[in-house]
């Protein structure tokens, strides 16, 4: 059924304020028009209304864009949270999923099965934005990113034009969403391919956070079989006894839980575990253990791909981790451990072009009043500033200021060329201009 204008909500309208809002409460917007779409051709319809109109279109999958890409003041917020639903696994052993599927629902079916995508580590995430720009997560060592698990994507273009693009189907727009962003469409459905995956041992280790503490971690987990994932947090943990810095792992062992007892004695030994909390689960209830995010809350963020950490670089995450911040703010730097399965893939299969990088390094401040920001804002780009000489790119999806070097950053060299020439063939005009831009410009 194609979607009407008295559904589609307008400033004033009850329900308006609540759908405008996106993840990061830094970057919200006031749009004239939120387009919830159920089908392809409500798509259509939208776009169709954006061009008669002159307005600006953005698209919004799960809301989670760190930088409100799924927002746009005075224009056209085409929302496809409402095409979640997740189709049954074919005996292909593919399955499709809507565009505005969450990531904890889609991992929760699947597990139910035995399988499971490889996705990132927030069950409240849009399956969208999470697959076009990458997906890192728990999984990325043993399985990939979440886009190389990716077969078929179903696609509006600018002119309304509605395909299915996989690997013999428009090869180039295919290899273009696997990394490139929301540049080149709305994508309405995505088929996958999952992997069996039985039940995992993780939880939470947290270890007191010195210097040493933290390169032999980095060294541990990086000469870990790929069966481990591990997404660390150096911080003051908030609301807890200690107020002295620590490192936070939260991990995943994915192959038998017999040999995985090994590898956690080797995490255990680097410094006395002062809580411990990991045991035999499911893969989606890793989930419980950010199930607490808000649906909105004020981040400043930046991020960078690094293969090192020198002593340096060491000492600037310790001493950044162990900053005070006022109460109820996380203040924190993340260090995701890559390789694996994720380099096993060619950089130029996909617009995803850091397939060698090792790590994976925010800087993080949530949760202060909206007022703070520009303080918080400062704070983080510091961090980044210190950490400037192990940098080695930047990963699209925690890109949250985005600047003209951050596109070379992204999509270096021939990887940015083959963008622009897809972005040129399927959206000349640039009506997706709010995303990181693969021709000129930087989103307004």
């Amino acid at each position: 059924m194609a979607i009407s204008e008295h559904v589609w909500l307008r400033p004033g309208d009850p329900g308006y304020g609540k759908a405008r809002m996106g993840y990061n409460a830094a970057h919200q917007t006031s749009p004239a028009l939120i387009a919830p779409v159920r089908s392809a051709d409500d798509v259509r319809e939208a776009l169709s209304y954006a061009r008669s109109t002159g307005l600006t279109v953005c698209v919004r999958g799960g809301g989670h864009s760190i930088a409100g890409f799924g927002g746009v003041d005075g224009g056209v917020i085409i929302d496809v949270r409402t095409m979640s639903a997740i189709e049954p696994v074919e005996q292909s052993g593919q399955f499709w999923v809507g565009g505005g599927a969450l990531a904890g629902n889609v991992s929760k079916q699947l597990g139910q099965q035995g399988l499971a995508v490889p996705l990132g580590d927030s069950g409240g995430v849009g399956i969208g934005g999470l697959t076009l720009g990458g997906g890192i997560g728990w999984l990325t060592r043993k399985f990939g990113l979440t886009l190389d698990s990716l077969v078929a994507a179903e696609i509006v273009t600018a002119d309304g034009t509605v395909s299915v693009v996989n690997s013999s189907e428009q090869p180039d727009l295919f290899w273009a969403l696997r990394g490139g962003g929301g540049n080149f469409g709305v994508v309405t459905r995505f088929r996958f391919r999952p992997h069996r995956l039985g039940q995992v041992l993780g939880g939470e280790m947290l270890l007191p956070l010195t210097a040493k503490v933290l390169g032999s971690f980095l060294a541990e987990a990086a000469a870990a079989p790929n069966e481990l994932g591990v997404i660390a947090l150096a911080m003051r943990p908030p609301n807890r006894s200690t107020d002295k810095a620590v490192l936070l792992l939260r991990l995943v062992w994915s192959g038998e839980l017999s040999d995985g007892a090994s590898v956690l004695a080797r995490l255990r030994a680097l410094a006395t575990p002062i809580t411990e909390n990991i045991r035999v689960r499911s893969y989606h209830d890793m989930y419980e253990l950010t199930a607490g995010d808000p649906a909105s809350i004020t981040n400043a963020t930046e991020s960078i791909f690094a293969d090192a950490l020198d002593d340096n670089a060491i000492a600037t995450v310790v001493e950044a981790a162990d900053t005070p911040v006022e109460t109820g703010t996380f203040s924190g730097i993340e260090l995701r451990v890559l390789g694996g399965a994720m380099a096993d893939v060619p950089a130029e299969a996909t617009a995803f072009a850091h397939r060698d990088r090792k790590l994976l390094i925010s800087a993080v401040r949530a949760g202060f009043p909206l007022e703070h920001y520009s303080k918080h804002r400062e704070w983080v780009s510091g961090v980044r500033r210190l950490l400037h000489p192990v940098e080695t790119g930047r990963y699209l999806n925690f890109v949250e200021l985005p600047v003209l070097a951050d596109v070379a950053g992204v999509y270096p060299g021939k990887t940015a060329e083959r963008l622009a020439t897809v972005k040129r063939a399927v959206d000349p005009t640039n009506v997706f201009s709010r995303n990181l831009p693969i021709l000129q410009g930087v989103p307004s």
